[in-house]
C-alpha cells in the first residue's frame, strides 16, 4: 500500500508541474478530463526516448569493442525509431494538448513552413483532437475503408490548419 501512495503523490506532483508551467496562460475552462490522457502520452512519449537514447548508447559502445555490423544495424535501427517515430508523435501529441487547451500556436516549437505543410501532421494532430477534446461529440471519428482506419473529420482538420497557420 505505501508504495502505491508513493506512486500516487509522485504522479501527482508530475501533473503539478505540467499544470503550474501553463498556469498563467491557459484558462481553466479548456481543461478536461481526457488531457489528462494527453499529458500521460507525452510524458511516455519523452521517456520513450530518453530509454531509446540509453539503449543505442550501450549497443554503440558494444559495437564500437567487437566492431559487430549487426550491432551498428541494430543501433541505426533504434535510432531511426527514436528520431523518426517518437518525435513525430511527441510533437503531434503536444501540438493536440496545446490545442484541446486552447492555447495559441507554440512559438517555442519553432514551427516552420515544413511542419505547418506536413499534411501527416496535421492529420494526426486533428485525429487526437477529435479523439481527445472535449467537443468530440460534435466532430466524430469517421472511420475510411480504403485505409482501414479512424480519422478526424474534415471539419477538425480545417480548425488545426487554421491554428497552426496563425
Amino acid at each position: 500500500m505505501p508504495i502505491l501512495l508513493n506512486l500516487i503523490e509522485y504522479v501527482d506532483r508530475l501533473f503539478r508541474s505540467v499544470d503550474t508551467f501553463n498556469k498563467e496562460i491557459t484558462p481553466p475552462s479548456m481543461e478536461n478530463n481526457m488531457a489528462v490522457e494527453l499529458k500521460i502520452k507525452i510524458k511516455s512519449l519523452a521517456e520513450e526516448a530518453k530509454i531509446i537514447k540509453k539503449e543505442e548508447r550501450k549497443l554503440l559502445a558494444q559495437a564500437r569493442r567487437t566492431q559487430g555490423q549487426d550491432l551498428y544495424a541494430k543501433y541505426d535501427s533504434l535510432m531511426g525509431h527514436r528520431k523518426g517515430i517518437v518525435r513525430f508523435e511527441c510533437r503531434a501529441t503536444h501540438l493536440a494538448y496545446a490545442f484541446i487547451r486552447g492555447k495559441k500556436r507554440p512559438e517555442a516549437n519553432a514551427l516552420d513552413m515544413r511542419v505547418m505543410n506536413n499534411h501527416t501532421l496535421m492529420n494526426k494532430v486533428a485525429y487526437m483532437a477529435a479523439k481527445y477534446g472535449t467537443w468530440k461529440e460534435f466532430y466524430p471519428l469517421q472511420y475510411d475503408n480504403t485505409k482501414k482506419r479512424y480519422e478526424a473529420k474534415p471539419e477538425v482538420l480545417k480548425l488545426v490548419k487554421e491554428w497552426l497557420c496563425s
